[in-house]
């Protein structure tokens, strides 16, 4: 191993990780180190590269992407180090994998094909050196394609501060984050646990939500953009994400029956079920029916409709198709009730 990858080693302390999980591509790996290698930050900083047992580069490759930025790593400044599992473990084993391996108390989760901007951890080390008492800090993103065309810039969802409550409410029906948007302290994984591993692309937002919960939380918000998401091509539909009537979803919703409210509970099936008949009305707008049986489907087989709450749902907001969602919903009740 070249002198600039490192075999890892906890011996060494840090401000930051940056946690970089690898998959199966390097396509924008260089560009993502181009973005770290701007910053402007003083403290001492660790870049963590978790290879989830790839099969389609070896360690030369990476070792010539870093090669051509060596002269922006500075080693009294970075330290890169290299750890390779040997079966693959999946997106959120591997960044629990990676909290453990961590020798910082601030850890950074960069995917490899997201982008920081020039002053995303100098502004982070600024907050911190006057709060050091900060659970996590959250900013806004932009959204990319992958010629680094921004698509959609993220809102700003609080003042600079600390947040109140209608921002921890955001977290109730969906997830207005992604993960380039959050600085973690590696106390607050110690406190409520890592990600769920049982819930997908949808874990982040279940850990959110264990957050929102903390007695005496500490969370910094930045209303600036500090980095940058890239979408994955797709199909333009109604449903621009996971479906939303997908098992994890509801999954996520009964994990909370633990710690929310009765209220809450009731304002995120409210939400989600809100979702899902905006979605169904648009695909009968567009005439695409077998995607609009699907995500009643979905709900009749996941959600567990027996609060009535989709019902009042259906009757409080305008849809188009409004007669036509109910009518189908009962059907698609009836059969699968008939078939169990």
């Amino acid at each position: 191993m070249s002198p600039l990858l490192q075999n890892y080693s906890d011996q060494d302390q840090f401000q930051f990780s940056i946690v970089i999980p690898l998959g199966d591509r390097l396509t924008d790996l260089e560009k993502c180190i181009a973005s770290i290698c701007q910053q402007q930050h003083q403290g001492q900083t660790e870049i963590l590269l978790l290879d989830d047992a790839s099969q389609t580069f070896n360690l030369q490759d990476l070792e010539l992407i870093f090669e051509q930025y060596s002269v922006y790593l500075n080693p009294e400044k970075y330290t890169i180090h290299y750890i390779r599992h040997p079966q693959c473990l999946g997106e959120y084993a591997n960044l629990n994998w990676g909290l453990k391996c961590a020798n910082s108390p601030w850890i950074y989760f960069v995917c490899d094909d997201n982008l920081l901007l020039e002053n995303t951890l100098l502004w982070f080390e600024e907050i911190i050196e006057k709060q050091p008492s900060l659970d996590l800090i959250s900013g806004a993103f932009y959204t990319i394609n992958k010629t680094d065309e921004i698509l959609e810039k993220s809102e700003f969802l609080a003042n600079s501060g600390l947040v109140d409550q209608g921002f921890l409410n955001r977290f109730l029906a969906e997830n207005p984050l992604q993960s380039i948007a959050t600085i973690y302290h590696k106390r607050l994984f110690k406190k409520i646990g890592y990600f769920n591993l049982d819930l997908g692309k949808l874990a982040d937002w279940e850990f959110y939500r264990r957050v929102t919960k903390i007695r005496g939380l500490n969370w910094y918000y930045l209303p600036q953009y500090i980095g940058a998401y890239r979408q994955e091509p797709m199909l333009k539909s109604p449903l621009a994400t996971i479906n939303v009537s997908d098992k994890a979803v509801w999954q996520v919703l009964k994990l909370s029956q633990k710690y929310f409210s009765p209220v809450e509970q009731r304002i995120s099936r409210k939400s989600r079920y809100w979702q899902c008949f905006g979605a169904v009305d648009g695909y009968f707008i567009a005439g695409q029916i077998d995607q609009a049986i699907s995500i009643c489907l979905g709900l009749v087989d996941f959600s567990g409709l027996g609060d009535r709450l989709w019902l009042e749902v259906l009757n409080q907001y305008d849809f188009k198709y409004k007669q036509q969602i109910y009518e189908l919903m009962l059907i698609l009740t009836k059969q699968v009730a008939e078939a169990s």
